[in-house]
């Protein structure tokens, strides 16, 4: 998701010959996946194998996730309380759960220090999760398993604390975790019912895990709208006279507006809508300009488009990081809290109960995070890094006033879109009636109506592969975990003495192939709220923050067109 827009946009143009497709394609595809796929040149044999292991069973997984139909309708289902799940899926699950779970621990062995305690606690809980299966843990042959587990696991992470990564290292910890995972629930003869309850747990353990990736998969859509709206406005813009380049942006962003407003119109309270974003843009654009002003104190200079390359990958793992964190302490901790205090899966501990409220303080953390991020920023003069953060804030706040029940905002992604649309078409009709719309004007007119439309595009297409595979979201979180891990890698390509560049990948594949057993199991399984939590993540990603950042771009790329900037020319 790493993008450096000053380099690309400022380079020198295609020739004209090129046809406009093909110079889209180049740009937008095969440039950003050579400069930011994983790099495997300097892997190891052994992180070699251990990535064609992935891929291996990344696209098994994408192969049954198009198959679910024939896969829920051909086989039987294993039926317990509300969840249903094909009898076939069953073993495989236990396998493909503890493989991904054993990536991201070999991955985290070798992460800053807090992460490798997330490490022993996702390891820990997985272990109580299969404790369900096993009839009498005081004694046999599944407990003995099960506690060697943990005990090796626990060694694992102290034993390679201050050392550095090893290749077998990987097939250590799929070991410990096969022991620990496949062992008691294979050689215990326990109930289906048993099984099917531990499965489940292990499966929501997978969902806490995969919920900040999967918020920055969903945005991985968001991302390619903008690099493809960019790129055919500054290509175009070259191939076509500009005569006939403002008519073609006139009468595009007429349509756009005119297919924009039908669809607002028939959303209830539309003007209220209306009202709220207009406000949501007003206060943003407020905190923007603060940040630009406070970066104007270090360094002096503008925000514009370019700076928001490499600006927003920290900040969506941020609002990931928030909703995720806490919903993992929670499924995490109470297996644990189920096996050494002896109680049911369905009577949850008191402390527990605040469980209901765990989305608004979600949305507080992270905005809370976003202002620290943003105001380091803005005294760092990072622009880009501080609009978005502080731009970022009051579609959190929004958003947790609204989960709270506080006030009932009706903004959405259509309405917002239609605002951004209407105030660019007011603007290009100025230009040309003051014949101030030139060749540099039209581009970003036609670049920020195509912004208008991303922001809407998923509020008005939906996922319509999502609703063909039974789970809403799915189809935009597989669309986002290919592009990003072709696009978006260039943290996995980097090293540290603190984040070793084994770690790094292993981290990486794990969560992607997290994420995909988590659109997988959404799909196969019915029940149970799989589908329910991969929803809500693929809409963090696509109509909360994926919005959003298009508006701090759209609001950068206006100011600059209005100030007469040129767009494409480096920053600095």
């Amino acid at each position: 998701m790493t993008r450096n827009w000053g380099r690309i946009l400022g380079g020198p143009k295609r020739a004209r010959r090129v046809p406009l497709w093909r110079a889209v394609f180049q740009r937008v595809i095969i440039d950003q996946v050579r400069d930011g796929r994983l790099r495997t040149d300097d892997w190891t044999p052994g992180l070699r194998g251990v990535g064609v292991v992935t891929l291996l069973m990344s696209l098994v997984a994408v192969g049954l996730t198009l198959a679910t139909g024939l896969i829920r309708s051909g086989t039987d289902l294993a039926m317990v309380s509300e969840i249903s799940i094909p009898l076939p899926v069953i073993p495989p699950a236990f396998v493909v759960c503890a493989v991904a779970l054993s990536l991201v621990i070999a991955g985290l062995l070798h992460a800053p220090w807090p992460l490798r305690l997330v490490a022993v606690v996702a390891g820990l809980s997985s272990f109580a999760s299969v404790s369900f299966t096993v009839a009498d843990l005081q004694a046999g042959l599944p407990s003995r398993l099960l506690l060697t587990a943990a005990t090796l696991l626990v060694l694992t992470v102290v034993w390679r604390w201050t050392r550095p990564p090893r290749w077998w290292e990987p097939p250590l910890v799929c070991a410990v975790m096969a022991m620990g995972i496949l062992g008691p629930v294979w050689l215990s003869e326990s109930e289906l019912r048993l099984e099917v309850i531990s499965l489940s747990l292990l499966i929501f353990l997978l969902g806490t895990i995969a919920a900040a990736p999967t918020i920055v998969a969903a945005f991985g859509v968001v991302d390619f709208a903008l690099s493809t709206s960019l790129w055919v406005a500054d290509l175009a813009g070259d191939r076509v006279s500009v005569r006939i380049f403002r008519g073609v942006v006139i009468v595009g962003g007429l349509g756009v507006v005119a297919l924009l407003i039908p669809r607002w119109l028939g959303q209830p309270r539309a003007m209220s809508g209306l009202v709220a974003s207009l406000g949501l843009l007003v206060v943003v654009g407020g905190l923007c300009r603060v940040a630009d002003l406070v970066a104007d104190r270090r360094s002096a200079g503008q925000t514009d488009v370019h700076h928001f390359g490499a600006s927003h990958n920290g900040a969506v793992w941020l609002v990931g990081l928030s909703v995720g964190g806490l919903l993992f302490l929670e499924v995490a901790l109470l297996p644990l809290w189920a096996l050494f205090e002896r109680w049911s899966f369905a009577d949850r501990p008191a402390w527990a109960v605040w469980g209901e409220r765990r989305a608004v303080v979600a949305w507080g953390l992270a905005a809370v995070g976003c202002l620290a991020v943003g105001c380091v920023a803005a005294w760092r003069a990072r622009r880009g890094v501080a609009e978005f953060a502080l731009g970022l804030i009051p579609f959190l706040v929004v958003n947790a006033l609204r989960t709270a029940g506080v006030v009932r905002v009706p903004w959405t992604p259509g309405g917002l879109a239609v605002v951004t649309a209407s105030i660019t078409m007011l603007v290009v009709i100025v230009w040309v009636l003051t014949r101030r719309f030139t060749r540099e004007r039209a581009e970003a007119g036609a670049a920020l109506f195509m912004l208008s439309a991303a922001i809407a595009l998923p509020d008005v297409l939906g996922d319509p592969v999502g609703a063909l595979l039974g789970a809403a979201g799915s189809g935009l979180v597989l669309f986002g975990v290919a592009w990003n891990l072709l696009t978006g890698s260039t943290t996995a390509n980097g090293d540290s003495p603190r984040f070793p560049r084994q770690a790094r990948v292993l981290l990486t594949l794990g969560l992607a192939l997290v994420v995909l057993l988590h659109v997988l199991f959404a799909t196969v399984i019915r029940g149970g709220g799989v589908g329910d939590t991969l929803d809500l993540y693929s809409a963090y990603g696509s109509t909360l923050v994926g919005p959003a950042f298009l508006l701090v771009v759209w609001l950068a790329l206006i100011s600059g067109a209005l100030a007469g900037r040129s767009w494409r020319a480096p920053p600095g």
